[in-house]
């Protein structure tokens, strides 16, 4: 009997299970490039503005969050999770009030800064999430043990671009 109840127990630990974020936070810069590819006739190729979304995430696990997409405006990011260890973190300057933004991880809490990288092609679920999303919004997509979980967080905080001399 108590090998069937350990069995039980192990196989319940050991079931998927939605994952958890203590805190998340969001935010947005849009930058410009000094210099703009531009035609032969000095028509710019593009307009230089490049928008970058950080999100930071606050979990209980010392061990990456499983956040494998990230999905804003209408298109989908892969995410790297990097561990920070600074705290409390200067993340930046909002853009509308000057006012310096930090994080502060709470104690026994790991941070983590999901790096966007390769934009990559919607699936038809994707899409459909996409018409349901409120501009700006960010939907975090997870895995666990073959399981996806969409989790959605407030519009990011705008932040001051950074200056390149």
């Amino acid at each position: 009997m108590i090998s069937i109840t350990l069995l039980l127990a192990v196989a319940y630990g050991i079931q998927a299970q939605r994952p958890h974020y203590n805190k998340t936070c969001a935010f947005v810069k849009n930058e410009s490039r000094g210099n703009i590819m531009a035609e032969e006739n000095g028509e710019p190729l593009d307009n230089g503005r490049i928008t970058r979304y950080i999100v930071y995430v606050e979990t209980a696990s010392e061990n990456p969050p499983p956040i494998k997409r990230l999905m804003v405006n209408g298109k989908t990011f892969e995410t790297t999770a990097t561990r920070i260890t600074e705290n409390p973190l200067n993340v930046g300057v909002r853009l509308n009030n000057d006012a310096k933004v930090c994080i502060t991880t709470a104690k026994g809490r790991y941070l983590w800064m999901l790096d966007c990288t390769n934009t990559i092609s919607n699936d038809t679920l994707t899409i459909t999430l996409q018409k349901k999303l409120t501009k700006g919004q960010i939907v975090l997509l997870s895995e666990v043990g073959g399981e996806k979980y969409y989790d959605a967080i407030s519009a990011p905080i705008e932040l001051q671009p950074n200056l390149y001399m």
